[in-house]
């Protein structure tokens, strides 16, 4: 068995040990604790050899490990944040090693909290961020993996009204990786609230982005890109794509089970929301993969929609139907765990995020 898939089969287990002995409470809270502690150890000891950037993130901490002066530090050609968090990392130790696990502690830590506090089902978080590809995605780009979480506080303080906490968190992000400037409006469109007139608007919206999805892609893409050159590493398909769709699906089930159980969440509509922009950045990947990239940072906030919609049916119903909504919520608990199941382990078959074959740093 290779590391990815027991990464994810030991949530599993975690999980049946835990709810099987354990309160609700204390089982969510150990697993948020042992997962986090696993994907650390995997993320951070790994070889500088897996993954597509992490060679050249090793690299450029050496070489900003060597920078002994604030102005070649700020000349340095990286966000300023995500520059000057190597070069204190670097007083400690100039191991690459020391440096990738602080990095992975900082990103977990934060999901974990989140998980922990926002969460309705922690272990269906935890599976959908697997199954997404954040895990195996942080296991290469761990700069933007970094930039994800800090949204991801940033989420903390747009839940609890609190926008200038949230604007110094989206700003860390920022300053750790610019495209999360993307994340800017989140706190408006969260508290948006939806009339038939926006959805039907917002539908005429996505088609006209769709049918010249590659003119505009050109243009935004060349905002981070200087030439074509550069933007031709990042070719996609021409079609909408599988995610793209299978985003749409969960979009259109959630915004269902919320229609028909007249639910009343705040969160789970917020959440909608960020769903919606998460489709319409999707659309752009069969432009370049680079919106594909972009996406992660609204994408994410689908390990909370999902629990979130699906347990919500329950609360509140009454005593004679709980068991028609127990045996309901069963049902869709288990077809969401074995197609995420299978779409991951197809994935991780197939290495599509090319991080097989794994290697320790002691080992390569």
């Amino acid at each position: 068995m290779n590391v990815l898939n027991f990464n994810f089969f030991m949530l599993f287990i975690y999980s049946w040990i835990f709810n099987s002995f354990l309160s609700e409470k204390s089982a969510k809270k150990l697993l948020v604790i042992f997962q986090t502690i696993q994907m650390i150890i995997i993320t951070g000891f790994r070889s500088k050899w897996i993954g597509v950037d992490s060679e050249r993130y090793a690299r450029f901490f050496g070489e900003i490990a060597q920078i002994d002066s604030l102005k070649g530090l700020i000349n340095y050609p990286m966000e300023i944040g995500y520059t000057f968090l190597q070069k204190f990392i670097s007083i400690f130790s100039d191991s690459y090693t020391f440096y990738f696990f602080l990095v992975a502690s900082i990103t977990y830590i934060i999901i974990g909290f989140i998980i922990y506090r926002y969460s309705s089902s922690a272990f269906l978080s935890y599976l959908l961020f697997i199954a997404l590809g954040f895990f195996d995605f942080n296991l290469s780009g761990m700069r933007q993996g970094l930039a994800v979480s800090l949204g991801l506080l940033g989420f903390h303080y747009m839940y609890n009204k609190d926008i200038k906490k949230y604007l110094i968190a989206i700003a860390l992000a920022v300053s750790v990786h610019y495209s999360a400037i993307i994340l800017l409006p989140m706190y408006f469109i969260y508290n948006y609230k939806f009339k038939k007139t926006t959805l039907y608007l917002s539908i005429c919206l996505y088609i006209v982005l769709f049918i010249f999805r590659n003119y505009l892609g050109r243009i935004f893409s060349l905002l981070y890109f200087e030439s074509d050159a550069i933007l031709s590493q990042y070719e996609s398909t021409n079609t909408i794509g599988g995610l793209a769709i299978m985003i749409m699906l969960i979009l259109f089930a959630c915004g269902l089970l919320q229609n028909t159980f007249n639910t009343d969440n705040r969160n789970i509509k917020g959440l909608l929301n960020l769903g919606i922009i998460s489709l319409f950045l999707q659309t752009f990947s069969s432009f370049s993969y680079l919106f594909t990239r972009l996406n992660f940072f609204y994408m994410i906030y689908l390990i909370l929609l999902i629990p979130e919609t699906v347990w919500e049916p329950t609360m509140g119903v009454p005593l004679e139907e709980k068991k028609y909504f127990g045996y309901s919520k069963l049902v869709m608990f288990t077809i969401i765990i074995v197609f995420f199941s299978i779409y991951y382990v197809y994935g991780v078959v197939n290495n599509i995020n090319e991080i097989l074959p794994y290697y320790f740093y002691w080992q390569l």
